[in-house]
């Protein structure tokens, strides 16, 4: 029965109205219309049968649900005459269907069949495949839009989203099953290239993952010709099932371009997955343990300790925008001002910036103080950054691979190093196209300093010193025994800067000499001469010695926003203390001219939140719709007033004079002490209400209509 309900499915009969199920032996079954068959007078099925059809309902059009409409009674002849809709099918030994009797004509009114959810994942899977295949970004909304204008009816959101997932583990494989062939992919990968880091573990004493690391031969021995700056940097995976995390290092080439270095997959990001990261790192890429290496990463979740352990004596920089972010809470004047502290090129201009930040927020400056500025500040980082001052050459790298993480742990540890592999040769054909000196991008840059030297004036003070000049400031360029410049931007790119090449043209010497071998053709071509091997992932097979790890499935819905690390706190908490400190400080008026004043403790109390007061009774912990107080107070005079008239209105008020007429009536009555907002109050104890222009009782609303008087 179940083969021959899915063989319909598929094969286009569900489309049709709705029918029933009848089981006539083991090989043969038949579906027939719910109307087949006479219901019996005064019975069950035709009192329902007669409520149906006398109630609103959608009409259905073409099999599917239509607009809402009022059905027509249930006729003597539609009872009389049951529906001949059948179809009869035969499963066979080898689960095929044969459909012996087709009878697809409805003789009964097509009223008579309401709507009912009868699309399934399943069903919706084998539909939607294609759109899924194509395009794996659909989303559900857009899914059970194309089954709208195809099939002419509405799925469930639930029925869609599922309908995805079912194709998805088709197109990536099962999750929990894609842990059992990692270990075949380490092996297959250490015997393809014999120079290769691929290690996976599982957690001690069971057969459950818990992390894998891969470096191929290609991408360890090509960082002595990159730069000597390495991006560190964690991004999450998108299984909600399984979530893991995707450790990353990487360093640029000569060209600017991104270069992976090894990468991890891991449960959670912390200080022991770091370590073990580094530890393998350090093996596998060859000169990464030279003391010229210098590290960039969002210190965030253990990872300063383990390259302060991995690396010790390295040099190890902070992103500046992860520490901007930080001082969000402080105001955004402390974000402008952080921003002129690390780009000071000297130390006493750095102190006299951190002097004045600390002045106008001493917590701020106490944040700031307590992080090194050997990690941030230009003029104290002792290694060249190459014109980064954050992690971006690590993030660029997170969002090369942003389509991967949405795959199954296998698929995206294979999939990473297919995209890695297709990267490489590209970057070999490249190089190896070119036929200058230096790479296009150190050409270019060259190019534009030497342009710009020429509005700059040099003195020279000897034949190695000189003084280069222009219409804001004044740099002091120094070329034997050590080329440096005061600006700082020899030292960090490692290529001549406009003012050494303002000496170097005065001095008529080549600036070739001056560049360093990263930015050559030579050094990039040498970075990409080796290539990763290709692996065939049908040949790899299920350990059982690797298992899926416990599953983290939360309940409600999942978090799409980012958590804030150690150290960061939320947009929100940044925009909440931001407003109550601009409050607080607009309140406290501090002396400009005292320097003892404390301002600690000013921008740490939460902002205060207004209290919500009923709009009755101006009580709090309630609101007007569940007030208990909803009666209003009158004085004694104007409630003895009240009981004594008629429920018409006051003397002298006709009903048809409404409010107006109370207003009036009261005044000609001596009555001067009843105001407008008086009147108005008593005709709301009395029932009078206000809709749309018109005065009326409750329950007679168009009673006693609203007499506007003249305005004159």
């Amino acid at each position: 029965m179940a083969d021959f309900k899915f063989a319909l499915r598929c094969w286009g009969v569900l489309r049709q109205r709705t029918y029933t199920w009848r089981k006539c032996s083991k090989e043969f079954q038949v579906a027939v219309c719910r109307y087949g068959r006479k219901p019996k007078p005064h019975s069950r099925r035709a009192q329902n049968l007669f409520q149906q059809t006398t109630s609103e309902r959608p009409i259905p059009q073409n099999g599917f649900a239509g607009v809402e409409a009022q059905r027509e009674c249930i006729t003597d002849e539609a009872l009389a005459n049951p529906c001949g809709w059948r179809v009869r099918g035969k499963v066979t030994g080898d689960e095929t269907v044969i459909i012996t009797v087709c009878e697809l004509v409805h003789s009964c009114p097509g009223h008579l069949h309401s709507w009912r959810a009868s699309a399934t994942a399943r069903w919706l899977s084998d539909v939607l495949g294609n759109q899924v295949v194509n395009n794996t970004s659909i989303t559900v909304p857009q899914l059970q839009d194309v089954f709208r204008n195809e099939y002419g009816r509405q799925s469930t959101y639930m029925a869609a989203w599922r309908s995805k997932e079912i194709i998805m583990d088709h197109i990536q494989g099962s999750e929990s099953s894609s842990f059992q062939v990692i270990p075949a992919f380490c092996d297959a990968l250490k015997s393809l290239d014999r120079g290769a880091y691929a290690e996976w573990e599982t957690y001690p004493g069971t057969r459950k993952f818990w992390r894998v690391f891969v470096c191929p031969t290609a991408l360890g021995r090509a960082f002595p010709h990159l730069r000597p700056h390495v991006g560190l940097d964690a991004c999450h995976t998108k299984n909600h099932k399984y979530p893991m995390q995707v450790l990353l290092a990487t360093a640029m080439d000569g060209n600017n371009h991104v270069n992976y270095l090894a990468y991890a997959l891991v449960d959670r990001e912390n200080e022991e997955n770091w370590s073990l990261f580094l530890r393998l790192v350090r093996r596998a890429v060859v000169g990464v343990e030279d003391t010229s290496v210098q590290f960039v990463s969002d210190r965030c979740k253990g990872i300063v300790n383990a390259v302060r352990d991995v690396f010790p004596g390295q040099s190890h920089t902070h992103c500046t925008i992860h520490l901007e972010r930080n001082l969000k809470r402080f105001g955004k004047n402390m974000v402008k001002l952080f921003q002129g502290l690390y780009r000071q090129r000297t130390e006493e201009r750095f102190k006299e910036v951190l002097q004045r930040i600390s002045a106008t927020n001493k917590e701020c400056g106490d944040y700031i103080a307590s992080i090194a500025p050997n990690t941030y500040a230009a003029y104290a980082v002792p290694q060249p950054r190459f014109g980064h001052t954050t992690s971006n050459l690590v993030e660029v790298g997170n969002s090369c691979i942003l389509p991967l993480r949405s795959y199954a742990p296998f698929k995206l540890c294979f999939q990473m190093y297919i995209y890695l592999m297709e990267l490489k040769a590209k970057r070999q054909r490249q190089a190896s196209a070119m036929e200058s000196r230096f790479t296009p991008f150190a050409t270019d840059l060259l190019q534009k300093n030497e342009e710009a030297a020429g509005a700059y004036r040099v003195r020279m003070a000897s034949a190695n010193q000189a003084l280069v000049q222009s219409n804001r400031q004044d740099f002091i360029v120094t070329t034997f025994p050590d080329v440096s410049c005061s600006c700082l931007g020899f030292k960090d790119m490692l290529l001549p800067c406009i003012h050494i090449l303002a000496v170097e043209r005065e001095s008529r010497r080549n600036s070739d000499r001056l560049v360093d071998r990263v930015w050559t053709v030579d050094a990039l071509c040498a970075a990409h001469t080796l290539t990763l091997p290709p692996i065939l992932a049908q040949e790899l097979k299920q350990d059982l010695h690797c298992m899926a790890p416990p599953a983290a499935v939360k309940k409600g819905r999942r978090r799409v926003r980012r958590i804030p690390g150690p150290g960061e706190c939320s947009q929100n908490a940044l925009r909440n203390s931001h407003q109550s400190s601009r409050e607080e400080s607009s309140l406290i008026s501090v002396p400009v001219n005292d320097t003892s004043t404390n301002l600690e403790g000013l921008l740490q109390e939460p902002p205060i939140k207004k209290a919500r007061l009923c709009s009755l009774c101006r009580g709090s912990g309630h609101d007007r719709r569940n007030c208990h107080s909803k009666q209003v107070s009158l004085p004694p005079v104007e409630a003895d007033i009240v009981q004594t008239q008629d429920t018409a209105g006051p003397p002298n008020c006709t009903p048809e004079e409404g409010f107006m007429g109370h207003f009036l009536a009261l005044r000609s009555a001596g009555s001067s002490h009843f105001s407008f907002v008086t009147v108005l109050l008593l005709c709301c104890h009395r029932g009078y209400v206000a809709r749309e222009g018109k005065v009326g009782r409750k329950r007679e609303r168009d009673r006693f209509p609203v007499a506007i008087p003249d305005k004159s």
